[in-house]
């Protein structure tokens, strides 16, 4: 193919929605274009410094468009292969969307290239991103399975060009979507300018790499969050956080945050309001913050249990230095021949009765606490334990044809890890709850016993084959919190990551769930039911009273508290 001549002055500034909506979208329903400007090339075979010269563009810019095939890793999954011959490109950041007339039309994904294997590579200052039309605007247009994706590369700390909203027509997609073939008549060039080729960079890379799995405070990067806006129609979608301009960029993506929400910049400069995750932390001695009532009493427990013990070793601590110094055989080479003490029998039988009973009493109150059920939860999650993964199914989310939502959890591979991920506790589809909503977790194993434990949430349930095991939570924070398998079920054991995701009542229903491999066949999504809000109905649909915000009209509170799922039907 012919590289386009262009006449001086010429940039090419499309707009993201320009991106997906024109030039990806008529690329993957195969029509022409009038000016072939993007190059389809597999960048994956290049090195990020290759890549300007195999563009057809040499306007000067420096940016580079391709499209790229979406070849897999796995047959099975929907993780793509981003490695390359001397290094690997990695996301970073959150995936931003790109909306066109209030509707989700696309995504942009951030990577970083490294140089070396993963996850021990260098990080460089050449960036990507990746732009895809969203899999439901495909479907809801008729259009094919997205085959391509577009790729703009840049150099971090080169100079680029302006804001691409400042240059073109506006957007018109009746023309776009036109049927009619171009002549292509190419002008006579000017002046045209070959954009340099960058040498390979030494000293620009971020130290930042190097703390390639920072602790569970600073977990920043892409959540793989929730799947259920992917059940709840457009109008529904979660708004984008807002975004405020700094100068440090992406350094910011290892700022460590605890207990408030810490804004993370990505490869935009965009600022992402990430939530506060727990796990342990290397050197811990002590307990995880607490997120839930059951957890609150564990840890006070645990400390006013700590006070009797320092009590007692004090105490005995003293008398046995005191013995130890007064009763030495130089002291007293003659020893006493004590045999007989009423008194100080009477002491060591009655204290140390006293003090189980000052431990007991609270002991007996928290595990009797911890061992009640909600009679009517807001919610009830079904969590299944395999060799060695886990099922979850929300059993109040039903399909016309009255299937669960069910979707399987794996731990996410050491060489697929993102940046701030953590190695070992990362999973691909995470259990998304509301927060400060009592919810009933049912454990129960597919094959040999399994656990379902988080420390932040108090809570360890053994799953024995044949019973159904439930315990309640109340989550009363919004995070991530991290748990393992804590029953030994096998060689892996210790690849079966638990992680939940609490989020405020008043967003859960506009979550995505990460649903990309759930057997489209198994999980009918476009069946599966949303929250209904404002009083929103749908024909077919069910639903229950009690996912509804705490907004809801007091009509609603008596089936509020009942749980009653009612569903609508057009008379």
């Amino acid at each position: 193919m012919a590289e386009p001549k262009l006449i001086p002055g010429f940039r090419f500034h499309p707009t993201d929605v320009e991106l997906v909506m024109y030039f990806l979208k008529r690329k993957i329903m195969g029509r022409k274009f009038p000016v072939d400007v993007i190059t389809e090339l597999d960048i994956y075979k290049y090195a990020p410094w290759d890549l300007p010269d195999k563009s057809l563009l040499k306007s000067g810019d420096l940016k580079w468009y391709f499209f790229s095939p979406t070849g897999k890793k796995y047959s099975i999954g929907g993780r793509m292969n981003r490695a390359t011959e001397i290094g690997y490109w990695k996301t970073t950041g959150k995936d931003r969307s790109i909306q066109h007339n209030n509707q989700l039309v696309g995504m942009i994904r951030t990577l970083v290239f490294h140089i070396g294997k993963a996850p021990k590579g260098d990080r460089t200052d050449w960036v990507m991103h990746e732009f895809r039309l969203d899999d439901k605007y495909l479907a809801d247009q008729g259009i094919p399975q997205s085959s391509y994706v577009i790729c703009r590369v840049f150099q971090k700390e080169g100079p680029g060009p302006r804001n691409a909203a400042q240059y073109g027509k506006p957007f018109n997609e009746k023309d776009w979507d036109s049927e009619e073939e171009f002549d292509c008549v190419q002008a006579v060039p000017v002046a045209v300018v070959s954009a340099p080729v960058p040498i390979l960079p030494s000293s620009s890379y971020i130290s930042a790499a190097n703390d390639m799995h920072p602790s569970a405070s600073g977990c920043i990067g892409p959540t793989p969050v929730s799947c259920l806006s992917r059940l709840m129609p457009s109008g529904l979608a979660q708004p984008s956080a807002p975004s405020n301009q700094v100068d440090n960029g992406i350094l910011s993506l290892l700022s460590i945050f605890k207990e408030d929400n810490t804004l993370a910049r990505n490869e935009n400069n965009e600022s992402e309001v990430c939530a506060p995750c727990d796990a342990a932390e290397p050197w811990q001695l002590g307990f995880q913050d607490a997120a839930t009532p059951m957890m609150q009493g564990i840890i006070d427990l645990h400390h006013d249990i700590f006070f009797f013990l320092i009590l007692i070793l004090v105490f005995v601590s003293r008398i046995l230095v005191r013995a130890l110094w007064h009763f030495h055989y130089q002291k007293n080479p003659i020893p006493q021949r004590i045999v007989h003490g009423t008194t100080i029998e009477i002491l060591w039988t009655i204290f140390p009765s006293i003090i189980p009973m000052f431990i007991a009493i609270p002991s007996f109150a928290l595990l009797y606490s911890m061992d009640e059920v909600v009679v009517d939860p807001a919610m009830t999650i079904k969590a299944i334990g395999h060799q060695w993964y886990r099922t979850y199914e929300y059993s109040d989310y039903n399909s016309s044809d009255e299937q669960s939502l069910t979707f399987d959890s794996y731990t996410i591979p050491e060489d697929d890890l993102e940046l701030g991920q953590l190695r070992l506790l990362e999973v691909d589809n995470r259990v998304v709850v509301p927060a400060k909503t009592h919810l009933r977790i049912i454990v129960t194993p597919a094959d040999v016993p399994h656990s379902w434990a988080v420390p932040s949430l108090g809570v360890k349930c053994d799953a024995v084959p044949g019973r159904l095991n439930q315990i309640s939570i109340s989550v009363q924070r919004e995070g991530v919190y991290y748990g393992q398998c804590s029953e030994i079920c096998g060689t892996n054991h210790a690849f079966t990551p638990i992680v939940v995701e609490a989020v405020p009542s008043k967003d859960y229903g506009s979550r995505e769930l990460n649903t990309a491999d759930i057997d489209p066949l198994l999980h009918p999504l476009k069946d599966l039911l949303p929250v209904l809000i404002d009083g929103d109905r749908h024909e077919g649909q069910s639903f229950r009273l009690s996912d509804f915000p705490s907004t809801m009209p007091e009509m609603f509170s008596d089936a509020l508290r009942s749980g009653v799922e009612v569903a609508y039907h057009k008379e």
